[in-house]
């Protein structure tokens, strides 16, 4: 479609992982082995649950994640990974109740899980948004500091740095998260939304205006709601492909499926 419009659009690259193995060839000795070769097959029961975990976690069916990721652990209990889960699910439960339980849940599996691991920076960084949602902002944010400084290339860092020096009126040093945000990728519209108001904020009239324009060319589309009804109504039977967790079945309603130059995204 780019190509049609005579449009080129490239996107920056992370390295998100990295590793490295070493195979015994020949009869010849492997110059190194791995610590614990079993790592990759250990607990197998515990990984299930927790994959099973993070499927209910994609459908927002938090409870139950977080009893997957609890049996997880119980099988593996060395695991601080397990524990962060179980906390992300407890955090994401906290939103829809008045009461602060699963917050208070999610702390506890992250001092367990730093009990495991102190240096752990996944639990770190969930810690920090823990402190922060308890009001403990100068503390949450020089946990975020310690991890952008590690990670320098971790949006989701950058912008929870942000977010709590905005907070705490820290608006110059927010600004700077902001800008490694949009640094590490140009079309986080997020934080060109954040930007437009701390430029405005500092008198810098033509960077509010360029980075309002570059919040409204990669933000999501609004008018895609209204397109999306329109056309559920006019196919009933991909009306279920709205809803996040569902199953499809001998009895679901049957969909042609097109292919090739008829499933141009612009037909």
């Amino acid at each position: 479609m780019l190509k049609r419009q005579r449009r080129e659009f490239a996107l920056p690259i992370t390295q998100m992982a990295e590793a490295e193995v070493k195979l015994h060839v020949g009869g010849h000795p492997a110059m190194s082995k791995p610590s614990n070769p079993q790592s990759a097959i250990r607990n197998p029961q515990s990984r299930r649950w927790n994959d099973y975990g993070i499927g209910l976690l994609e459908q927002a069916q938090y409870g139950p994640a977080a009893n997957a990721f609890r049996r997880a652990s119980a099988l593996n209990p060395n695991d601080p990974n397990l524990m962060v889960n179980i906390a992300i699910a407890e955090m994401r439960t906290e939103r829809f109740g008045p009461e602060r339980e699963q917050w208070r849940k999610a702390s506890s599996a992250l001092e367990e899980a730093l009990r495991l691991d102190p240096s752990n920076w996944r639990t770190r960084y969930y810690r920090a948004l823990v402190l922060r949602g308890d009001g403990r902002l100068q503390e949450a944010a020089d946990e975020l500091r310690q991890i952008v400084a590690r990670y320098p290339r971790d949006r989701e860092a950058q912008r929870s740095l942000g977010q709590t020096l905005l907070t705490l009126n820290r608006i110059a040093e927010a600004r700077l998260a902001f800008e490694s945000v949009t640094a590490i990728d140009p079309t986080d519209f997020g934080a060109w939304q954040f930007l437009t108001s701390i430029y405005a904020s500092e008198n810098r009239k033509a960077d509010a205006e360029r980075a309002q324009s570059l919040y409204l060319q990669w933000r999501d589309d609004p008018r895609a709601y209204d397109i999306a009804l329109r056309f559920f109504a006019a196919h009933p039977q991909w009306a279920d492909e709205r809803i996040g967790a569902h199953a499809h079945g001998q009895h679901s309603a049957h969909r042609p499926v097109v292919a090739g130059a008829q499933a141009a995204p612009d037909r």
